[in-house]
C-alpha cells in the first residue's frame, strides 16, 4: 500500500513538471543568459509593440450589445469576414515580438473573441512571454464599417433582416443582432435620403436651364417644367383587390428623365399594431388613413404643391396614365394660382387602356359569338392602327384634334370602311 502511494506521488510530480510552461520558460531564459554572457534581459532594447494586459473581468468592460465568446479555438466556430491585407499585417507585427524570448506563432493562443455584428476582435496571448495582443478583422478607423455595408447591400436588393440572417446562415457566418441591424438601417436610410435630395436638386437645375433656354416661363419668369408622373403599390390588385398597405409615387422631369419628387404612403405601422407605442418610442411609418387607391393622388398633389418651395418651378404639364382621378385631384387642389396644369396621355397607357376595353368587349355576351370572334381576330390590327396614328400626328399641326379623330375612326378603318379616312 505504501509503495502504491509513493508511485502515485512520483507520477503526479512528473506530470506537473511536464505540463508547467513556466519550467520551459525558465529553462529558455537560463540558456539565453548563458549564451549572451553577463548581459541581462532588461539591458536589451525592446523592438516589439507594447502588449496590453487582459482585464480580469473582460466581459464587464465590453458593451452589453456585444457578443462575447470565451475559450479556445473550438469555441470560435463558423466563418468570418476579414480584411485580408489588414489582418495579415497585424499578424506580421505580432510575430516580430519573438525576437526577445524566441517566441513563435505557434506559441500564440486564442483567449477570446469579441464580436460586434460582423466585426470581430480577437485576443491572443503568447504562452512564452505572457504578452497579450489584439487582432481586428476590420480596420477600426474606416468611415463605413462592415455592418453598415451589409445593411446597405441587403436593402439595395429589397431585403431585410430575415433575408440577411438567412443568407449569412448559409455561409455559416454569425449574423448581427436585430437591434444592431435597425440602428445601421436608420443610418443608411438617412444617408440615402440626403443623397436623393442632392440629386433631385441637381435634376431640377437641369430642368430650369432647359425651360429658360426654350422660353418656357410664365409672366413672372418662373420656369414651367413638363413632368411624367406615375405610382406603384406594394402588391398587385389584379383590378379587384385594392387593399395594398404601402404605395409610392414619383414626379420625373420629361427632359432629363430624372426624379424630381418621390413620396411614400403607408397605412400600417408594425409598432403601433403591436401596441408598443408606450413601451418603446419609435418612428411611426403610418401616414395615411384613407383608401389604398388614394395613395398616388395624395403623393402627387403634395409634390405639385411643394415645387415652388423646393425648386422655384411649376409643373405646368403632366404626362400620365389613364387614371383620371389623379389629374382631377391635382386640378381641384390648385397648386398654382395663375397656372392650370394640363395633362398629356401617355402612349403606352393609352394603348393598354384601348386594348383592355376591346378585350372586355370580346367577353361581353350582349354581342353575338360571331361578332366577338371577329373582333378578337382584329385586336392586333386595331392596336397597330392607334400606334401608327400616334406616330403620324407627332409631327402634324393640330395633332391633338387629328389624333382624336384617327383613334375614333380606327375601328371603321380596320373593318374596311374608309369614308372618314384622311388621305
Amino acid at each position: 500500500m505504501a509503495k502504491r502511494n509513493a508511485c502515485r506521488k512520483r507520477l503526479t510530480l512528473r506530470k506537473k513538471r511536464r505540463g508547467n510552461p513556466q519550467n520551459f520558460i525558465r529553462k529558455s531564459q537560463n540558456d539565453e543568459n548563458k549564451s549572451v554572457g553577463s548581459s541581462s534581459v532588461s539591458d536589451r532594447p525592446l523592438d516589439f509593440p507594447q502588449a496590453t494586459v487582459i482585464p480580469e473581468n473582460l466581459s464587464e468592460t465590453c458593451n452589453s450589445s456585444t457578443d462575447v465568446f470565451t475559450g479556445l479555438y473550438d469555441l470560435v466556430q463558423g466563418n468570418r469576414i476579414i480584411n485580408v491585407p489588414y489582418f495579415l499585417e497585424q499578424l506580421r507585427r505580432i510575430c516580430e515580438h519573438g525576437k526577445r524570448f524566441g517566441c513563435f506563432f505557434i506559441n500564440l493562443t486564442l483567449k477570446q473573441e469579441i464580436r460586434t455584428g460582423l466585426v470581430s476582435k480577437y485576443i491572443l496571448k503568447c504562452e512564452m512571454c505572457q504578452d497579450v495582443f489584439y487582432v481586428h478583422s476590420q480596420e477600426t478607423n474606416e468611415t463605413i464599417d462592415l455592418n453598415t455595408l451589409a445593411v446597405k447591400g441587403i436593402a439595395s436588393i429589397g431585403g431585410g433582416y430575415s433575408n440577411l440572417e438567412e443568407f449569412l446562415g448559409c455561409l455559416d457566418i454569425p449574423c448581427m443582432a436585430e437591434g444592431t441591424y435597425q440602428n445601421r438601417h436608420e443610418t443608411v436610410a438617412r444617408a440615402w435620403e440626403q443623397t436623393a435630395m442632392i440629386q433631385m436638386k441637381a435634376a431640377a437645375e437641369e430642368e430650369i436651364q432647359h425651360a429658360k433656354k426654350t422660353g418656357s416661363v410664365d409672366n413672372n419668369g418662373v420656369p414651367l417644367v413638363e413632368v411624367v408622373v406615375d405610382g406603384a403599390w406594394s402588391k398587385r390588385s389584379y383590378r379587384t383587390k385594392y387593399n395594398a398597405l404601402s404605395g409610392v409615387a414619383t414626379i420625373i422631369g420629361n427632359h432629363t428623365g430624372k426624379v424630381l419628387y418621390v413620396g411614400v404612403k403607408n397605412k400600417y405601422c408594425v409598432h403601433c399594431d403591436r401596441g408598443e407605442t408606450k413601451k418603446s418610442p419609435h418612428i411611426c411609418t403610418k401616414n395615411l388613413s384613407g383608401s389604398s387607391t388614394s395613395m398616388e393622388s395624395e403623393i402627387l398633389v403634395q409634390g405639385f404643391k411643394s415645387s415652388l418651395a423646393m425648386y422655384g418651378i411649376k409643373y405646368h404639364r403632366l404626362i400620365g396614365d389613364g387614371d383620371s382621378s389623379v389629374y382631377s385631384k391635382i386640378v381641384e387642389a390648385r397648386p398654382y394660382v395663375d397656372t392650370t396644369v394640363e395633362k398629356i396621355e401617355c402612349r403606352n397607357h393609352l394603348l393598354r387602356n384601348y386594348s383592355t376595353k376591346l378585350k372586355d368587349l370580346t367577353t361581353n355576351t350582349k354581342f353575338s359569338c360571331k361578332e366577338r370572334k371577329l373582333l378578337e381576330s382584329r385586336l392586333l390590327r386595331l392596336r397597330s392602327g392607334v400606334k401608327g396614328a400616334i406616330q403620324h400626328n407627332k409631327q402634324v399641326a393640330n395633332s391633338i384634334k387629328n389624333l382624336r379623330e384617327d383613334i375614333l375612326n380606327g375601328g371603321a378603318h380596320v373593318f374596311g370602311c374608309h369614308s372618314k379616312c384622311r388621305e
